[in-house]
């Protein structure tokens, strides 16, 4: 994987080349918080597209995933259950 950085640096004046890159969790974090990506979508589907004035002329494509959700939902419910 490679850096935002590096992208800006070597490839983003390229006009062959395109990539995927993924946003860390904080980044995620904070599009939810500025309700960017609001959760009640997922709801309907797993998929969804949007728009953030943080990220012109991309598309961010967000998607659940239930899995990753039911292990930290285990994980929260383990460590209340220790601070009891």
């Amino acid at each position: 994987m490679i850096t935002q950085t590096r992208i800006n640096q070597e490839f983003s004046t390229r006009e062959d080349l395109d990539w995927i890159t993924a946003l860390t969790a904080h980044q995620i974090k904070l599009l939810a918080e500025q309700e960017v990506i609001q959760l009640g979508l997922f709801d309907e589907q797993n998929l969804v597209e949007v728009e953030s004035v943080d990220y012109p002329g991309e598309r961010l494509i967000a998607c659940r995933n239930p899995i990753t959700a039911d292990s930290r939902a285990q994980k929260r419910e383990k460590l209340l259950h220790k601070t009891e």
